[in-house]
Parts: C-alpha cells; structure tokens; sequence
C-alpha cells in the first residue's frame, strides 16, 4: 500500500487541512482557485450530465448564504488535474440533448 492510500485512510488525513484549490498532478498550490461563495452554500444537486465534459464531469448545482440564485460548478478532470468548465448561474430547465 503507498503512503498516499495510508494518508487517505489513516486518522492523519481527518486532520488535515482542506486546500481550497482543485487538485493539479504538479501540485495543491498549482490548481484553480475554488468558487469562494461556495462555501457555506446549500448544495442544491450533485452529479454528470449528458453532455460531454473531460472525464466525465462532476456538476455541483448550489444555492450561495444569503442568496436566491442557483449557481452551477462545473468540473471536468483527466489523470492530470480538474479545471473549471463552467461557472455561472442555473437556467431554466431545459434538457439539451448532446451534440
């Protein structure tokens, strides 16, 4: 077992404090810089969609303290890093198809 699974699993990584960048392979202090007004939000949903994003995609729908507005977060990550593909507020709901 490496000592990155050991980190992961052991009481050490419970401790740790949480970098608000996304992960980059070169390194923490590499990544993109978090949404600052997600923290604190109401996760309003979590998961993909059909459209194509890198990787798969992960797609944060969150409601910011003290605000009516619905912002989207999406990620898209290879081995390399996550990025930011889009960052913006929820439009109406209407499902597009892939391109």
């Amino acid at each position: 077992m490496s000592n990155l699974v050991n980190d992961v699993t052991g009481r050490k990584f419970s401790r740790v404090k949480i970098v608000s960048r996304l992960p980059d392979s070169r390194g923490c202090e590499f990544g993109d810089e978090m949404p600052s007004d997600i923290i604190d939000a109401e996760i309003v949903a979590i998961g993909t969609t059909r459209l194509r994003l890198e990787g798969g995609g992960l797609v944060i729908d969150y409601r910011p303290k003290a605000s009516t507005t619905v912002m989207r977060l999406a990620l898209s990550f290879t081995e390399l890093g996550m990025w930011v593909s889009y960052h913006g507020p929820v439009m109406p709901n209407r499902d597009v198809a892939p391109e």
